[in-house]
């Protein structure tokens, strides 16, 4: 196996799992560094190219001397590694936010839930409110019915008057005669 071929390593199984994720993460970090070198070659042969294609290109007249072409790949090169410092500083604050979520979702979960609670009760006293209403609203239509039925007793009792009235009035006619 290979923990015998590696003199010291002990041979349990949690130290060949580190050897593999050591070997895992160092693949990856090879891998960028490999990546960037070459990016960073051909930026040299762009910077170095670029003082000759504006000359040529736009008519420029650019010292093509090796001052100067050195100058632009040091300038191409400052200007990439830049680019790669703003990038890794992007990823770790990227990184730092999700660690911040992750750290303060004891706190947030808990404001969360007291928002939903304070949620529930304004739509409870809401909805109270709305029965409320509606019930006022149905006490008042009865006073109302009730008003309009004693107005009408009331109507009925005197038409009863006038017909009783009317009724006497014909009866003493009678009786006269």
């Amino acid at each position: 196996m290979v923990y015998e071929l590696i003199p010291g390593l002990g041979t349990t199984q949690l130290s060949l799992v580190a050897i593999f994720v050591i070997f895992v993460i160092f693949i990856i970090i090879t891998k960028k560094i490999i990546k960037t070198i070459i990016s960073a070659i051909g930026i040299g042969i762009i910077s170095a190219v670029f003082p000759f294609v504006m000359n040529i290109v736009f008519g420029f007249s650019i010292p093509t001397d090796i001052n100067t072409i050195l100058l632009f790949i040091l300038l191409g090169l400052g200007l990439y590694f830049l680019y790669i410092l703003g990038k890794v500083i992007y990823t770790v604050l990227g990184f730092a936010e999700k660690s911040a979520k992750v750290i303060a979702y004891p706190i947030t979960a808990i404001s969360k839930s007291k928002k939903k609670e304070m949620e529930k009760k304004i739509e409870k006293l809401v909805r109270e409110g709305e029965e409320k209403e509606r019930a006022e609203k149905k006490a008042k239509k009865k006073k109302l019915k009730l008003k309009e039925v004693e107005d009408r007793e009331e109507d009925a009792v005197e038409e009863n008057k006038d017909e009783d009235e009317i009724v006497y009035e014909d009866e003493d006619e009678e009786e006269k005669k």
